[in-house]
């Protein structure tokens, strides 16, 4: 049996004060479940060892306190193991990296970004932003803004980096995107939070060095491979770079940031101000300080900005935030039916129904990829129907009025909203429909919320002229402001969701 007691851990070999506070660990000051308490990587042991919740919760204080001794001498020879890998790895010298100017340093592009980039205008006005910024110096004209790239998950933001970075030139694109293949692993995270072998600057440091290897050396050998067996210095990455103008672009930033977030409930708060300090002051000192050095970045997640600017405050302190600069990415225009027929769109309702995103057309009907699974598989969504009250509560809340969910709700579905140029919120129908579904299990109005979701595909085959889009928009306009009234949503003005 994976949970049978061989070695029992003497009672009086422990102080009362470390009863107390094991007892506490395991039980909580609550009638939860001992299981829901622990450490996540103990309880993953313990499944991994063939263990159960309803097996654990009937064992003894002592016969658990000899688990976690198990998992912890498991931990510290792995640790070990770590740690002697960690020390034969190769320090990268600057001869290995391309200087910055090379014209081989540019991102590549997948086999589905193949076909044609539609908002060129988008890139050329986003190209003079970054060099008028990158005129600026902090000491000089106040605190230079680094760019900012949100959309919803699977909107085009990777794209739209990558094109930024082929015409600027002297950019380095890094990418924690799994498409690019570089995404943070298992092992890696686990570096940071569990082992401390690995910071979160070195997470950054890392593929930094990967973009500037020669093509030949990437073809060569995978990144994974590559990281395990190389390690990068901030005084390479600044010496490498001294006195040369560049941009550093940061594909999906709300991965790393999200890692830090991970980091601060792991670990004592000097710890964490540290890794994130020095993260932060890296980027600050050598992309937003000098002038001829910019940063940017993409993100899935609204708040990504505003966590970014509020660093300035904390690390080290200061009476003002570091403004973001936000770039808008660009949606089909309803004038320009011609891109829409580009990209393969035979309706202007399935323009409308994917939100009238190039990114999402294109993931749709080149890639074969139906967004609405990703809403499906979203974490943290309730588990009872007054949590999915709540949820259908805030979810409408945030489709009429664009604000943003309060006390961390709906935190599943954050990478599924966007921004406007107004800075209010906004959800494409395709994500909205199946948000909608899910907010059945609310068990309020039920058939009204799925009518409602319904209307709102009907969209995707509408044909032109029938005037069928029309009514669905007024239809849904009208029933979510119907069904906000039953969940205590109150609306002054009828008018259509902008976003349809």
């Amino acid at each position: 049996e994976p949970f049978e007691d061989t070695s029992v851990v003497a009672e009086w070999a422990l102080s009362k004060k470390t009863k107390n506070r094991l007892a506490h660990a395991y039980h909580g000051n609550t009638s939860a479940s001992p299981w829901k308490n622990l450490y996540e990587g103990f309880r993953q042991w313990l499944i991994e060892s063939g263990g159960s919740e309803e097996e654990f919760n009937k064992l003894s204080l002592e016969k658990r306190l000899n688990l976690r001794k198990q998992f912890d001498d498991s931990e510290a020879d792995d640790g070990q193991d770590r740690k002697r890998r960690r020390s034969a790895l190769s320090a990268l010298s600057s001869d290995a990296l391309l200087p910055i100017d090379d014209k081989e340093i540019k991102p590549l592009l997948a086999d589905i970004d193949r076909c044609e980039f539609l908002p060129r205008d988008w890139i050329e006005q986003t190209s003079l932003v970054i060099r008028r910024q990158k005129e600026r110096c902090d000491d000089r004209d106040g605190m230079v803004q680094p760019l900012a790239v949100v959309r919803f998950s699977r909107g085009g933001k990777t794209r739209a980096l990558k094109e930024l970075a082929i015409m600027l030139g002297n950019t380095i694109f890094v990418s924690f995107n799994g498409k690019d293949h570089t995404d943070l692993s298992m092992a890696e995270e686990e570096d940071v939070l569990l082992h401390s072998q690995v910071s979160l600057l070195d997470c950054l440091l890392i593929r930094v060095a990967w973009a500037l290897l020669p093509a030949q050396r990437k073809v060569a050998q995978n990144f994974a491979a590559w990281r395990s067996q190389h390690t990068v210095s901030r005084k390479l990455i600044q010496d490498h770079l001294s006195g040369k103008d560049c941009v550093l672009l940061v594909d999906e930033l709300n991965a790393l940031l999200g890692l830090a977030n991970m980091l601060e409930k792991r670990v004592p708060e000097v710890q964490y101000r540290a890794q994130v300090g020095d993260l932060y002051g890296f980027l600050k000192d050598e992309f937003m300080k000098p002038a001829g050095r910019l940063f940017g970045f993409s993100s899935h997640t609204f708040e990504t900005p505003t966590a970014l600017s509020q660093l300035e405050q904390k690390f080290p302190l200061s009476n003002s935030e570091r403004l973001v600069c936000l770039q808008q990415l660009p949606l089909l225009k309803v004038t320009e039916w011609e891109d829409a027929k580009h990209l393969g769109v035979t309706a202007r309702g399935e323009a409308a129904y994917f939100g009238r995103s190039p990114g999402l057309l294109v993931s749709s009907l080149r890639e074969q990829t139906e967004p609405v699974r990703f809403v499906r598989n979203a974490e943290g969504v309730p588990k009872d129907p007054a949590g999915w009250r709540t949820w259908l509560e805030q979810l409408i809340k945030v489709t009429l009025e664009g604000t943003r969910p309060t006390d961390g709700l709906l935190m599943g579905w954050w990478k599924f909203f966007d921004l406007d140029h107004n800075d209010k919120l906004s959800i494409a129908p395709v994500f909205l429909s199946e948000m909608l579904k899910q907010c059945e299990g609310a068990r309020v109005n039920g058939d009204d919320v799925h009518a409602l979701a319904l209307t709102l595909d009907r969209l995707r085959s509408v044909d032109e002229g029938d005037g069928k889009a029309w009514e669905a928009v007024v239809a849904v306009a009208l029933g979510l402001r119907l069904l906000g009234l039953s969940v205590g949503v109150e609306w002054e003005r009828l008018q259509p969701c902008p976003d349809i």
